[in-house]
């Protein structure tokens, strides 16, 4: 699977949730963001990892290429790009 993407606005870290996927390797812009296993589950049966940063280092502001190589079977049409949002907890007095 191929897809062209917009990168995020703002600078907070960015992850692709796979949880539609089943195994495979992911590249964004020709560097690898490493495998995937989302079918892959734990004992409570959910997978133990749907989500796979990506460096913000790899994107640039538009025209950002997604390739997948899926061994299984997959849903590449509800694969996100999703923002992660890290804020400092309160100070403790």
């Amino acid at each position: 699977m191929v897809q062209v993407f917009d990168a995020p606005k703002g600078d907070d870290p960015v992850a692709l949730n796979l949880g539609s996927m089943g195994k495979g390797e992911a590249w964004v812009n020709g560097q690898s963001i490493g495998q995937y296993w989302v079918s892959f589950q734990t004992l409570a049966g959910i997978p133990s990892q749907t989500c796979y940063n990506v460096p913000r280092s790899f994107l640039q502001p538009g025209d950002n290429l997604l390739v997948l190589f899926e061994e299984e079977t997959g849903n590449p049409l509800d694969i996100t790009l999703d923002t992660i949002s890290v804020s400092k907890p309160p100070l403790r007095k």
